[in-house]
C-alpha cells in the first residue's frame, strides 16, 4: 500500500468512520473518490429517509428531515418549531 494511502487509511481509522459508511471507504482506498463520494452521499439520503419517514430527495429530504427549512427567494433558514 503506497505510503499516501496508508496515511488516507490512518485518518480514517482515527476518526472513527460510522459503519455505515464503510462500503466508501472501501472506494476511497481504491482511489474511486467521485464513487466514495456517491456512495456516502446515497448512504446518507437512505438513512435520512428511513429515519425521518420521510419520502423526498436531496435538499428537500435534508432540510425536512433535520427540521428547517429555506426561504428559496431569500435565502433566510428558519428553525421549525
Amino acid at each position: 500500500m503506497p505510503e499516501s494511502l496508508e496515511a488516507v487509511k490512518r485518518f480514517f481509522e482515527f476518526y472513527d468512520v460510522h459503519p455505515a459508511l464503510k462500503d466508501a471507504l472501501k472506494l476511497i482506498y481504491k482511489s474511486e473518490f467521485q464513487a466514495a463520494a456517491r456512495e456516502a452521499f446515497v448512504t446518507l439520503e437512505n438513512r435520512l429517509k428511513k429515519k425521518s419517514g420521510l419520502d423526498s430527495h436531496g435538499f428537500d429530504l435534508a432540510t425536512k428531515a433535520l427540521s428547517f427549512e429555506v426561504d428559496r427567494k431569500t435565502g433566510e433558514i428558519k428553525k421549525l418549531r
